[in-house]
């Protein structure tokens, strides 16, 4: 097939004409850029002013006693406006990999490779496709004179194809080197002796194990001669139900204990006598001090002290653990609902074990993970039977597919807003759009949807979450880490088929609906005239995702208004304060790498269409 019949669209007169009259790239690129680079600064400067006030959000490595003294992050003694710069730009990327997790510097890694397949893209790119679109004989203009819609000349069209031979094999090469760098790397952390000195490294979770397995005595024998521990997970659903009721009596009693002491302080303060003492104060006024609820039992609505009653519960509630504990310890396994903990001697022990140990059953010690820490264990899902774990794993991923292919109508939308003007013009029912002002009609089609695809994508992962009651709960997997990997890997597939290829589609089509309408054969030919125009509603995307992006996680204003929330409103006692004080926000990588990576994906594929939108 010619060349020039697949990517240059010979159509009529009438709709070169037409697309002589389409929305203007400047102006929408324009409505995008002005107001969202307004945000941009009004988030920084907002940050810079704000930043001293919360270093819990901001700075809590650098300070918190969770963290200890060699992993914090350093920083002047006397905090000032700017002082977070110099820190930032000095810090080596090693010190993360060092103090804090390789997952953070690998994402460091990560932007730091996208960015340089990006500059080398540009030099690649913009020296000969620029000039050859520029010239290629088109009547577009504006910006998408520099596409290769623009193209008419056959000869040009040799340049997209050498340069995008050049550029792909450039990509291969980046993402060969740096997959051989990463199995060195993580070789050599699993075998540092921070990594290696380690608990969790030399123990493996085995799922779905067998009776038999759960005994001490049959150690050896089901797991070798290297197995020094075991710890069985059987059912435990009564005992977990009984810890939370004594954890929530204990909330109470903190709270009950802490109102106390606040009627004293607020007695004590109208007696006019700030020396008396709470012994010095008369019997009747003690009793009174002390917070009162009504009981549910034995006798309902009976007032009771609220110190000594739950004080009471907690020993109650206690006791009942401890029963409950000894019972789980001996209770038997029913169908495979069991996991195991096993610890071996060394960490090249567990590594054997994790690879070669396999079992007559096949569904039985599978799945298996190593190097897994108590906080990452989603205990629920341990002492799931086989047969439910692979039933839910299919009804989630049969939901997750479902949403992916639902999100397809907004996404849709979205695309046909970015060629409202097109669609106003070939519409009867649209034709009031074309009385707009001109810089209505540049918002429609140059900010707003970009905004909306940005909102409509920022929902889907969270949906994908590990946190009930979102999909990947029901998955089964029995640690946080792998349920992220899912998140991520569907939140990848999202990315592309949805923000990418949707998009870009419906983009595409919405602009030449009515020609198909009335000559579908013209449909190949159409979508070649169309579709590198579609690229400026990427190169829009782009726009507000660089300027909005960035300074918003900056600010990062949803911790700090929760922080705020939860300090004035939610946290009463102080083990509730401590808590939130002390906890330190984790990373959604899941959230995080699928969108980068597709901003990549988006510029390479659209590469030969427009080298501006790559860059």
């Amino acid at each position: 097939m010619d060349l020039q019949k697949v990517f240059v669209a010979q159509g009529s007169d009438n709709i070169h004409a037409q697309s002589s009259k389409g929305p203007s790239s400047f102006a929408a690129l324009a409505a995008a850029f002005v107001p969202t680079a307004v945000v941009a600064v009004l988030y920084v400067v907002i940050f810079i002013f704000i930043r001293p006030s919360f270093p819990k959000i901001y700075s809590p490595r650098t300070y918190i006693g969770t963290v200890e003294e060699k992993h914090r992050t350093p920083c002047k003694k006397s905090p000032g406006y700017f002082d977070w710069v110099h820190t930032y730009w000095t810090l080596p990327d090693k010190f993360v990999l060092y103090h804090q997790s390789l997952d953070s510097y690998l994402f460091l890694r990560f932007l730091r490779t996208l960015i340089f397949i990006c500059v080398v893209g540009a030099a690649i790119t913009w020296p000969i496709l620029m000039p050859a679109n520029w010239t290629g004989g088109g009547t577009s203009k504006e910006l998408n004179r520099l596409g290769i819609g623009n193209v008419k000349n056959k000869d040009h069209l040799y340049a997209h194809a050498v340069v995008a031979w050049v550029f792909f094999s450039f990509v291969m090469f980046t993402v060969a080197r740096e997959r051989l760098w990463l199995i060195g790397l993580r070789q050599a952390w699993n075998l540092s002796k921070t990594n290696a000195k380690r608990l969790s490294s030399r123990t493996v979770l085995y799922l779905s194990a067998p009776t038999a397995a759960l005994d001490e005595g049959n150690m050896q024998r089901f797991f070798g001669d290297d197995a020094v521990r075991i710890w069985p997970v059987t059912k435990g659903d009564k005992l977990v139900s009984l810890v939370s009721e004594r954890d929530s009596k204990v909330d109470k009693l903190e709270s009950a204990e802490l109102s106390f002491v606040l009627n004293i302080n607020k007695e004590v303060k109208k007696s006019h006598n700030g020396n008396i003492k709470y012994e010095q104060l008369p019997k009747q006024m003690k009793k009174s001090l002390r917070p009162t609820h009504k009981s549910k039992t034995p006798v309902v609505g009976r007032e009771v002290d609220s110190i000594n009653y739950y004080r009471d519960q907690i020993k109650e509630k206690e006791d009942e653990v401890q029963k409950a504990r000894e019972s789980n310890e001996t209770a038997g396994n029913l169908g495979g609902a069991a996991a195991v903990f096993v610890e071996f001697r060394t960490q090249p022990a567990a590594q054997r074990a994790y690879q070669q140990i396999a079992s007559a059953d096949i569904l039985s010690l599978t799945p298996r993970f190593v190097g897994t820490v108590p906080s990452e264990v989603v205990w629920s899902n341990l002492v799931l039977p086989p047969a439910r774990r692979i039933s839910q794993s299919g009804i989630a991923l049969s939901l997750v597919i479902a949403t992916i292919i639902f999100w397809s109508i907004p996404v849709s939308i979205v695309g046909a807003i970015s060629n409202i003007q097109y669609l106003a013009e070939n519409f009867k029912w649209l034709a009031f759009l074309n009385k707009l002002p001109p810089s209505l009609m540049s918002l429609l089609s140059g900010l707003i949807p970009p905004l909306l695809l940005s909102a409509l994508a920022r929902w889907v992962p969270d949906i994908f979450r590990c946190k009930s009651p979102y999909i990947f709960t029901i998955f089964g997997d029995p640690t946080k880490s792998v349920i992220e990997l899912k998140v991520l890997k569907w939140h990848y597939v999202f990315q592309v088929l949805q923000v990418f290829l949707v998009t870009t589609l419906s983009s595409g089509a919405a602009a030449v609906a009515s020609q198909i309408a009335q000559d579908p054969s013209s449909v190949p030919q159409l979508l070649a005239e169309r579709l590198p125009r579609a690229s400026n509603t990427y190169l829009t995307y782009f726009v507000v995702q660089a300027l909005t992006n960035a300074p918003s996680n900056i600010l990062n204003y949803s911790d700090v208004l929760f922080y705020i929330f939860y300090d004035r409103f939610i946290d009463k006692t102080p083990r509730q304060k401590y808590k939130t004080y002390t906890t330190l926000r984790g990373m959604a990588w899941g959230k995080l790498f699928p969108k980068y990576v597709n901003f990549v994906i988006i510029g390479m594929l659209a590469l030969d269409l427009s080298g501006l939108r790559f860059n």
